[in-house]
């Protein structure tokens, strides 16, 4: 299927036809270069309920790439597993930390990441859903799920390093249209 008559091709994920009550729109694309913290402002709004967001071509250091609601630090819970090509499997729970995971970085380009995030900008309790893969020495996958325990209205979110290291990335965010 071509391109919708009417529409150029950056336009088509926002194209919502007659009669359809769902639709993704993209709400913001930003390019990163050699960071270790990202704050994507005015991203989450009454307009959507849920977002989905993308992180790709990541590379940087070797270590992980956290992201909070606004500059809340604390009461973040997630569950997860992450899996490498060596055949290490990793079981991880944390409770009441100040982050959720959302991608793995290597030194190498190519990774990438796909998580969902409910409910930010509602006063009540968001949840997250991450599924990253990641590129290297040593490949593998994270699944996580989890919940941030508030009832606080956000609109901005911060991406950190896990390390003092930084990482290049294109991060693009995404509204889910209410229906």
């Amino acid at each position: 299927m071509g391109i919708p008559s009417g529409y150029t091709s950056a336009q088509v994920v926002q194209a919502v036809p007659t009669g359809i009550n769902s639709a993704l729109v993209k709400i913001n694309t930003t390019t990163v270069s050699a960071q270790n913290t990202v704050t994507l402002s005015n991203v989450f709004s009454s307009t959507y309920h849920s977002y989905m967001f993308t992180i790709s071509n990541l590379s940087g250091s070797d270590a992980g790439i956290r992201a909070t609601l606004g500059t809340t630090a604390t009461g973040y819970s997630w569950a997860g597993e992450e899996w490498y090509y060596n055949a290490t499997s990793i079981n991880r729970r944390s409770s009441n930390v100040g982050y959720f995971e959302v991608a793995i970085c290597k030194p190498n380009a190519g990774s990438s990441s796909l998580f969902y995030i409910q409910n930010p900008f509602l006063s009540v309790r968001s949840t997250f859903q991450t599924m990253a893969v990641t590129t290297g020495n040593n490949p593998g996958t994270i699944q996580q799920a989890g919940f941030l325990d508030d009832a606080t209205s956000y609109t901005n979110i911060v991406f950190t390093m896990t390390d003092s290291g930084t990482f290049s990335a294109t991060i693009s965010a995404y509204g889910l249209v209410n229906s």
